[in-house]
């Protein structure tokens, strides 16, 4: 977490392990009134930093490919390599067909 001298939280990264040895970032958050300072890239770097010396291989996220906050450009920044693109499907569940 990034903390204001006051200990808002600013920024934060959740974390769990889905498959052995691998990293899963399950949630990247920045407050509005934070964002453009670097610290979600702090953030992240420090937990992959800790990761690393906890002993994991790897770690994985997802992201919207088509987001137009910017995430794509810093997990690009940060040494993520897309890996595989998803879909979507949604219907509402009151009908059938």
């Amino acid at each position: 977490m990034a903390l204001d001298a006051d200990g808002t939280v600013l920024a934060y990264v959740i974390t769990s392990e889905d498959k052995p040895g691998v990293l899963h970032i399950a949630l990247v958050g920045t407050r509005p009134e934070a964002r453009g300072r670097g610290l979600a890239r702090a953030v992240i770097a420090r937990t992959l930093a800790a990761a690393a010396t906890a002993g994991y291989a790897s770690a994985e996220l997802e992201v919207d490919a088509e987001s137009l906050t910017g995430a794509t450009r810093l997990y690009d920044a940060l040494g993520f390599a897309r890996d595989a693109v998803y879909g979507t499907y949604e219907k509402p569940v009151g009908r059938l067909v």
